[in-house]
């Protein structure tokens, strides 16, 4: 007769062992935090215990709900923008080297620009409204797309249109079917690291535009001394991060099935 799996074979079988390994050192780490916190090692003061921080939580969840709205819209509509007009950018200049001689040096004067030494002229030309944190969010993400994209397309070995051009394929077809779907990986990758940085930018444009979203909780937590909020607003921006790093790779691996 056939016996049913033990339960640590079967979660060999169905988990990765990564993942638990990942989840170990969070779970480590929680404790750290906790460790420290109660035992005074580090005084209240500099780091409050995880039942101060979920307490706060509980007192001001209804402003942080509105908060977080606030932050994910300027990050979803500046992310949008920055990497959409990157990315057309960075197609168009592989299709034509005649755009990619006249935009290359207007890229490479503005590219070492840090984001954060624009956010003095967002002010100036923006104002302390939505439109100049979605120019903090869009500056920061249009490069590193645009940067990408770019040497994701450069990258591609010339012996796959070579190949699409021995069987019939035009110039306009090798690109589509060819060059674009070799850099999807590389696009990819753009993408991520585009999407910490826009809300590094919102972030930015929060503490200095005072306009609501997540960090004005952190400034109030930092001004009024009240190191839970801090905290809380840190971590909720962290969470934040994470799940929208993972939606955006399981929704670009579901569209493109063959980047998995």
């Amino acid at each position: 007769m056939l016996r049913p799996p033990g339960v640590v074979s079967w979660l060999r079988r169905r988990v990765n062992p990564l993942f638990l390994l990942g989840a170990a050192n969070l779970v480590l780490l929680f404790l750290l935090w906790l460790g420290l916190s109660e035992s005074g090692v580090v005084p209240r003061l500099f780091l409050p215990s995880p039942a101060e921080v979920l307490t706060r939580f509980g007192q001001v969840r209804g402003e942080l709900a509105e908060n977080t709205g606030l932050t994910l819209l300027r990050v979803i509509l500046g992310f949008g923008l920055g990497c959409g007009l990157g990315l057309a950018i960075a197609l168009l200049s592989g299709w034509s080297r005649n755009v990619q001689r006249a935009l290359e040096p207007v890229v490479q004067i503005l590219k070492p620009i840090p984001p954060i030494a624009i956010a003095p002229f967002t002010l100036l030309w923006f104002g302390l409204g939505l439109s100049g944190i979605l120019f903090l969010v869009a500056w920061g993400c249009f490069f590193i797309v645009l940067v990408d994209a770019t040497e994701a397309i450069r990258n591609v070995p010339k012996v796959y249109g070579w190949a699409a051009s021995t069987l019939g394929a035009t110039r306009l077809q090798t690109y589509l079917r060819v060059v674009l779907p070799a850099t999807l990986p590389g696009i990819l990758g753009g993408l991520r690291v585009a999407l910490v940085i826009a809300f590094n930018q919102a972030l930015l444009g929060e503490f200095n535009s005072a306009s609501g979203g997540i960090g004005e909780i952190i400034i109030k937590g930092y001004r009024f001394n009240r190191v839970d909020l801090l905290f809380l607003g840190v971590l909720i921006m962290v969470v934040l991060a994470v799940v929208a790093d993972q939606v955006l790779t399981y929704s670009f691996r579901r569209a493109v099935r063959w980047a998995n």
